[in-house]
């Protein structure tokens, strides 16, 4: 479901649901946030491109709070997936992750903590 009506397709939030089991959906019709619940903490994956209100309601939706999240995954570089990185990890603390390949053209939008590698 829609929550609020604008003109641009991207900001456009959808209602949080559980996906299944303990992996959760929160974002936008253009830009998907998925938080995964581990028992001991959250791990998110990729924030979207000014997605943090969406991020933010999707966890509360939940009983989440920022805090919750100890770790964002990053599926790759481009801004639809990275831009709110820095915002949330300062909100929450969390630890940052991005591939190898995309970290350098990442460093726009934030310094990753871990940087990961196939293997």
């Amino acid at each position: 479901m829609v929550q609020k009506t604008v003109k641009d397709q991207s900001e456009k939030i959808i209602e949080p649901f559980k996906l299944f089991g303990n992996v959760y959906f929160i974002g936008t019709y253009a830009e998907s946030s998925h938080i995964i619940d581990t028992g001991e903490g959250l791990i998110m994956i990729d924030t979207g491109r000014d997605n943090l209100t969406a991020i933010l309601k999707g966890l509360e939706t939940f009983g989440f709070t920022p805090e919750d999240v100890k770790y964002i995954i990053n599926s790759h570089w481009h801004g639809d997936h990275t831009a709110s990185t820095r915002e949330m990890a300062e909100l929450s603390g969390a630890k940052t992750l991005i591939g190898r390949e995309d970290y350098e053209k990442a460093k726009r939008f934030f310094t990753a903590d871990i940087i990961i590698s196939e293997g």
